[in-house]
């Protein structure tokens, strides 16, 4: 079984971290994206009927900052702190951080309409 953030890898039950991480906030959660349901950026982006260029340009730059220039700072950071004198500490849940953290096998995208086909790949670093 492949090793998934907040699962145990030998059985795939949830770890006691993720378990006490939900008691303490899944109803918060699902009570802030009921409250907020319809108004994020992206279902106010796409009710506009015509959007200028500008507007998608800007759209598309935050698209990448947020999902993965700030994804890739994120993943530099935690390789500079687990992978130390070339060891490869494991991360917190037990999870393939190396894997999970590279925006390339996340991809996350709160504009999937603003991207032509595999344009949002030209974005990506190699």
């Amino acid at each position: 079984m492949a090793s998934k953030a907040g699962y145990n890898p030998e059985d795939g039950s949830k770890t006691l971290t993720l378990s006490l991480f939900e008691d303490k906030y899944l109803a918060q959660f699902k009570a802030l994206a009921t409250q907020i349901k319809g108004q994020t950026i992206a279902e106010r982006f796409q009710k506009l009927n015509d959007p200028s260029e500008d507007l998608i340009d800007l759209m598309k730059t935050f698209d990448h900052t947020y999902n993965v220039k700030w994804p890739l700072v994120h993943l530099k950071t935690a390789q500079h702190y687990l992978d130390k004198k070339g060891e490869n500490k494991q991360a917190t849940g037990g999870s393939e951080w190396k894997k999970y953290l590279h925006p390339k096998h996340q991809g996350r995208q709160f504009f999937p309409k603003l991207w032509k086909d595999e344009s949002f790949l030209d974005f990506m670093p190699i």
